[in-house]
């Protein structure tokens, strides 16, 4: 096999791993409430980031790669917030899946004058939203236990 050839084998083998992980990490679904910390390292790896929650002790934010972030109190995995993925981006997507409408929209408070953000949140299935009128798309996703 020629060099040529090899490189290329690797580059493509590289670039299916790096996708592949990268699809992992959005797709991870923890037991919220079960689910620890250690537990959650070992599906996404070492977070980027990990820091002590400054509103309710006991918690900690932890941001892994792709915009994933876990929240945790004491130890135990109890919410997770992503980027939308694919039509997840359409506001319609979630009035549809979650059977609510614009009238569902809460406003949330912003500090820029020109950016207006609307929360869209479903405690049945466990998922609020976050949709900006500027950007006319839904920016987070949040996901925690079901009531």
């Amino acid at each position: 096999m020629t060099d040529q050839k090899f490189k290329i084998i690797f580059i493509g083998l590289f670039i299916m791993f790096a996708q592949g992980c990268a699809k992992h990490e959005q797709t991870f679904e923890p037991n919220y409430g079960v689910t620890t910390v250690k537990q959650a390292k070992q599906q996404l790896g070492e977070p980027q980031k990990e820091k002590d929650s400054v509103v309710l002790p006991n918690q900690k934010i932890l941001t892994f790669e792709n915009g994933v972030q876990l929240q945790a109190e004491s130890g135990i995995v109890i919410a997770k917030s992503r980027l939308p993925l694919g039509d997840e981006k359409v506001l319609q997507h979630w009035f549809h899946l979650l059977q609510k409408s614009s009238k569902d929209l809460k406003a949330l408070a912003t500090l820029e004058h020109n950016k207006t953000e609307y929360m869209l949140v479903d405690a049945k299935h466990g998922i609020s939203i976050v949709y900006n009128t500027t950007l006319n798309a839904v920016v987070r996703v949040y996901e925690y236990a079901k009531k």
